[in-house]
């Protein structure tokens, strides 16, 4: 699957004009998938990387999410960023770090609809 959209970025990056934003962000996309495909790769290697009860954090992973949690990145940033791991993953392993838990304040105002309003 991720190498078919691996030769799908390839094929829409053939018809873009080079220098472009498109093109950058394609380019972006690429790299980005060709480091999953490799990270992966490297867990078969090891012995499996896919089940997710048995699969350990390693020690960068750990150490990346404790810098990005502490910066304040949301779960979802960080296990995009991680990859492989899910939000709920990032959530579990950082109440098992002990990582402090943010408080409601430190979360963006929820947007309030005209019905609140107007009462």
């Amino acid at each position: 699957m991720l190498a078919a959209k691996l030769e799908d970025l390839v094929e829409r990056g053939r018809k873009l004009l080079p220098g472009s934003p498109k093109t950058q962000r394609n380019q972006d996309e690429r790299v980005e998938l060709e480091r999953r495909i490799a990270r992966l790769d490297r867990g078969i290697a090891k012995g499996g990387l896919f089940a997710a009860e048995g699969r350990n954090w390693t020690a960068i992973e750990t150490d990346i999410l404790r810098k990005l949690w502490l910066e304040g990145c949301s779960a979802s940033e960080i296990a995009q960023r991680i990859g492989h791991v899910s939000r709920n993953a990032v959530i579990s392993k950082a109440k098992r770090l002990e990582l402090p838990i943010r408080a409601q304040s430190d979360l963006p105002p929820r947007q309030t609809s005209e019905d609140e309003l107007t009462g």
